[in-house]
């Protein structure tokens, strides 16, 4: 083959020249053409250098034929181009393989840009809490917790509410003054089941008499609390436990020594909550319902919870009672908040059945014209309360905190209306 000559002899014209050059443009622009092409369509160098690039109907980008494409993710879509001064910050870019990759022009090095992370969303504010003085709490939330509460709680009786719903403040109505102490016991056997107790003990005086009590252990509830799923807030608990008859409550000296029913006596119940920021302060919502119900009745002998007198022998019936409300506790800061429980009480009537062993015990119980008769039946009414309960707590630290308040009678019917002062300190481990 012949080769080309490199030798260049002067041209003859200008208009020679002219005609020269535009002849090699034309065909440097008919060489480039595929490439200027492919950096229109972002395959090529524009590609390369973050040129936004259309997606297909399947959201795939397009590569131009012989080259192999990466499609980068969205999140690394801003690119440098140290050296050009070019930046790009849309939509997904490609790289090209190394099949008929144009090279970036000389001294550029492409490099990605410094990510900005997304923002993280707020963190809700820390809030430790006691728990208000009436509403139930949730089995704990890890196995191998203990949990104490002791309270301490006076009883100042304000009269009692009337059949009609009016109080009655007449001295002797309302019942004793009292203080009791009882201390919630739990015991977290998994992180969904519960064990809980709550011994109590009690004091009373007065009454329209010079008596007191004496110090008496009152009946013992117990129960397992589970809770349903796997959160704590919002939580679904159930509860089922018995009253063990441990309180006494016959052969009395006088009334207000009873503080047990002499029956076994079931436990259940639901209880539910929610903890939600409002204003960067959390929230804390209870709900609960509990009934209990005897399953046994109970020997009866001389003076009783169940207003027999001495003399009298026979059977005792407990009565069903429970509670529902809601209960709600507001941070202030971290460590102090303020509580309220706005609750209902009720209980069925208690009766009893058997007769007196003489006249005259019988006509001193207020049977006046009795003759040893056997008494069928003898009902106490049924009575209902609405009650409310402010209260104030601290925290000194997320497992040690204090509550106080005043539990107080709103209205009812056939139950006392009296006044409750309350404290407690709270710890788990």
């Amino acid at each position: 083959m012949k080769t080309p000559s490199t030798t260049f002899r002067p041209l003859r014209s200008a208009s020679a020249t002219l005609s020269t050059l535009s002849a090699l443009k034309a065909r440097k622009v008919r060489n480039r053409l595929p490439t200027l092409l492919a950096c229109l369509t972002g395959t090529g160098l524009g590609g390369l250098y973050g040129i936004p690039t259309p997606a297909n109907a399947s959201g795939i980008l397009p590569a131009a034929a012989g080259t192999t494409a990466t499609v980068l993710p969205q999140a690394t879509t801003s690119h440098v181009v140290a050296g050009a001064g070019r930046t790009a910050n849309t939509g997904p870019v490609i790289r090209l393989g190394h099949h008929g990759t144009a090279a970036p022009e000389k001294g550029a090095t492409l490099v990605p840009a410094r990510q900005t992370p997304a923002a993280p969303p707020p963190a809700e504010p820390e809030q430790w809490y006691t728990g208000s003085l009436a509403s139930p709490s949730p089995a704990l939330p890890a196995p191998g917790l203990w949990g104490f509460e002791p309270y301490f709680s006076g009883t100042v009786p304000l009269g009692q509410f009337a059949d009609t719903g009016k109080r009655v403040t007449k001295k002797g109505k309302g019942g004793p003054n009292g203080f009791s102490q009882f201390t919630l016991s739990e015991y977290s056997i998994t992180n969904h089941l519960t064990f809980y107790m709550l011994p109590t003990y009690s004091y009373s005086w007065g009454n329209g008499t010079h008596h007191s009590s004496g110090l008496r252990i009152n009946d013992l509830p117990m129960e397992f609390k589970y809770r349903i799923g796997e959160h704590y807030s919002p939580s679904l608990t159930i509860s089922i436990g018995a009253n063990a008859p441990v309180g006494k409550y016959q052969k009395l000296h006088n009334s207000q020594e009873g503080v047990g029913t002499g029956a076994w006596i079931a436990r259940f119940g639901v209880e539910t909550q929610l903890v939600f920021p409002f204003f960067n302060h959390m929230q804390r919502i209870r709900g609960w319902a509990m009934a209990r119900e005897p399953f046994t009745s109970t020997s009866v002998k001389g003076m009783s919870v169940y207003g027999t007198q001495n003399g009298f022998e026979g059977t005792g019936h407990a009565a069903a009672f429970g509670n529902e409300g809601v209960s709600w506790e507001g941070g202030l800061t971290r460590e102090w908040l303020l509580a309220l429980d706005l609750y209902h009480v009720w209980s069925a009537g208690t009766r009893y059945t058997g007769h007196y062993t003489s006249r005259a015990a019988g006509i001193a119980a207020g049977f006046a014209n009795y003759h040893g008769q056997h008494i069928h039946s003898r009902h106490t009414p049924w009575g209902t309360q609405f009650r409310v309960a402010p209260a104030i707590e601290y925290n000194w630290t997320p497992a040690w905190g204090a509550i106080m308040g005043v539990d107080l009678p709103v209205m009812g019917h056939n139950m006392s209306a009296n006044i409750s002062p309350q404290a407690a300190v709270f710890y788990t481990f």
